[in-house]
């Protein structure tokens, strides 16, 4: 079982997923956006 740890918490700027199926493959990439501090460009 999974628990919340509140002292070892991160917050992890860059992420990136990839949904495969059997036509097509796709990408997401979420990045901080460099000119709208607080926000993110996908």
């Amino acid at each position: 079982m999974l628990e919340e740890d509140p002292e070892n918490e991160e917050i992890i700027a860059r992420v990136a997923a990839y949904d495969i199926a059997k036509a097509e493959l796709v990408c997401c990439a979420r990045l901080p956006h460099e000119d709208r501090p607080g926000r993110r460009q996908q």
